[in-house]
């Protein structure tokens, strides 16, 4: 055999030993995150309201689907951004929420598990998909892709807010906010820690809190008009 023939089947044994790496990643990243799951309590949010709570001032639901918090505090801060002396903001989780016929608009989160929102999520907005057809909508997510900064993380952020506007085309969501999340391995049970931390290194996602939070409120700020187009925000 001569070296061409020797240098091919080099390259054809790394590029599918590198695939069996990758193929094998996504087979561990599902099992922590299962077992994280099942082993790790939701944190606990309490619901709280804002602004403006005369009878005439519209009212905002902002409600997310939070495992670990991180979510749940972008909700929060995207909440407290919209509230102001002409409107009433109701911030809560989304298993809190029974009834949005009150409502004037509301804003949907959810962090990204397996490449989609969180069950309960999908499910709430199915559910309440007659109401939100006929009130502003605008939903959001967080996830560790975007703490890494690069084009090709980009490209599938995008590819998960273009898969929401398909699946809830008839909502019609007026924007879809795209937020880096949290990595924090003291939140993954300690046998399954190991295993995480040599999964995010293989990712490249680094442990940290990735939150942009002036760009999560420039995005609460500039959907605001859009939510409420009858009033003036300033």
């Amino acid at each position: 055999m001569d070296h061409q023939k020797i240098n091919s089947t080099r390259r054809q044994f790394i590029r599918k030993s590198a695939l069996a790496v990758a193929i094998g990643s996504v087979g561990v990243s599902t099992v922590v995150a299962k077992q994280a799951s099942a082993t790790t309590k939701p944190v606990k949010f309490v619901k709280s309201s804002c602004g403006s709570a005369h009878n005439n001032n519209p009212k905002v639901l902002v409600t997310y689907a939070s495992q670990f918090g991180s979510t749940g505090e972008i909700g929060q801060a995207i909440g407290r951004q919209i509230c102001s002396k002409d409107v009433q903001v109701d911030i809560m989780p989304i298993n809190d929420v029974s009834d949005i016929s009150l409502y004037d608009a509301v804003i949907i989160g959810s962090a990204i598990q397996y490449d989609k929102w969180m069950p309960e999520a999908v499910e709430f907005t199915k559910r309440h998909q007659s109401k939100l057809k006929t009130i502003p909508v605008g939903l959001f997510f967080s996830c560790l892709t975007l703490s890494r900064h690069d084009k090709k993380s980009k490209r599938q952020a995008q590819t998960y807010a273009d898969n929401l506007a398909r699946d809830f085309k008839a909502i019609a969501p007026i924007g879809i906010g795209q937020f880096a999340g949290v990595l924090d391995f003291q939140k993954i049970p300690p046998l399954q820690r190991i295993l995480a931390r040599g999964l995010f290194a293989f990712l490249r996602v680094k442990e940290g809190d990735h939150r942009n939070w002036p760009q999560i409120a420039a995005w609460a700020k500039h959907i605001t008009p859009q939510l409420l187009p009858q009033r003036k925000h300033a």
